[in-house]
């Protein structure tokens, strides 16, 4: 009988059928490749641990040195502002015996003696005193034109003693001498620093005027209610100050 006719297969069918299906069952992992995978798995793990605690530790350095960084600008800071307000104060000081006159009639050709002898004498009207050429260090035009808005140019005036400013700017407050120089005014030369002090604080809503104390070099500052009277804060060097001053007032 025929192996067809039998129904049976032959042993070599057989055998070819359990190859098969064998090569398509995974084998199973043993327990030392088990043992090795953990083992990788954890070395893995304190690989990626050890990085994350480098990464942490750089974190925190960086984090002290920013602080360190914003604490030494802070103080950078600080001392580049007392050192501005040195400069200012001591520029300030340099021009302690300095006055700027404006309003000065002014002639093309106005010779400096012509000059410096109608200051004198404006001087001595005002202060009642008898000032000579030797009583001042420099006295000239700052500037040979007229101004653009028909304006004379202003007169520098650079006294020998300061106590003799300090004069002029008390009697000239005093005597209001109009009728001779009645366009005629009389200011301290302040430092380009001052300047821009005194303009930022005219600015504040609050200000009507600005006063430089030339004795003290100090701004006065009057200013001014809605409901009440003018108030002056007085020795004000900066508008830093001048806006502590006024809020505590307010």
């Amino acid at each position: 009988m025929t192996e067809h006719s039998t129904g049976r297969s032959s042993p070599r069918l057989q055998d070819g059928n359990r190859r098969g299906n064998s090569s398509s069952t995974p084998s199973p992992i043993s327990d030392a490749q088990m043992r090795q995978f953990i083992v990788d798995i954890k070395g893995q793990n304190d690989t990626f641990l050890k990085q994350q605690t480098e990464i942490l530790k750089k974190l925190e350095q960086n984090s002290e040195d920013i602080v360190a960084l914003k604490t030494e600008n802070t103080n950078l800071k600080t001392r580049v502002s007392v050192l501005e307000e040195k400069f200012v104060q001591l520029d300030q000081y340099s021009r302690k015996d300095v006055v700027i006159i404006t309003g000065l009639p002014f002639n093309e050709g106005e010779l400096v003696i012509q000059l410096e002898h109608t200051v004198v004498e404006m001087i001595n009207e005002i202060t009642n005193q008898q000032f000579t050429i030797k009583d001042f260090v420099a006295i000239h035009r700052n500037g040979r034109k007229m101004k653009d808005n028909g304006r004379p140019p202003s007169v520098t005036v650079k006294f020998l003693r300061f106590f003799d400013k300090d004069l002029l700017f008390t009697r000239a407050c005093v005597n209001k001498r109009k009728e001779s120089y009645g366009d005629v005014n009389i200011h301290h030369c302040l430092s380009q620093g001052n300047i821009a002090i005194q303009r930022q604080i005219e600015a504040h809503n609050c200000v009507k005027f600005v006063r430089y104390m030339g004795a003290n070099r100090f701004f006065d500052v009057c200013c001014k209610t809605a409901d009440g009277p003018d108030f002056f804060l007085n020795r004000i060097q900066n508008y830093e100050q001048f806006i502590h001053e006024l809020n505590n007032v307010n």
